[in-house]
């Protein structure tokens, strides 16, 4: 029968070893932290101008709507 003295302490070698390989180092949570940053710098300010974008889109669609529509008053009626 083997020595439980040696399973023991081998079972608490690989324990050990498994808590000091478990998880993320500060360093890799940093590099993480600035490379989200760098990405959402990047990436929201071209979001934040949709907005306003939509509505100069919008308004020139209106403009060109009612521009057509007075011609074709015109067109039907000789006048404004």
């Amino acid at each position: 029968m083997p020595s439980t003295d040696s399973g023991i302490s081998r079972f608490r070698r690989r324990l050990a070893r498994a808590r000091r390989e478990r998880g993320f180092t500060l360093i890799e949570m940093m590099v993480v932290i600035v490379i989200l940053g760098v990405l959402a710098g990047l990436v929201v300010p071209r979001f934040i101008d949709q907005p306003d974008k939509a509505k100069l889109v919008k308004a020139k669609a209106q403009i060109e709507s009612l521009s057509l529509a007075l011609k074709q008053y015109k067109l039907d009626n000789g006048f404004y």
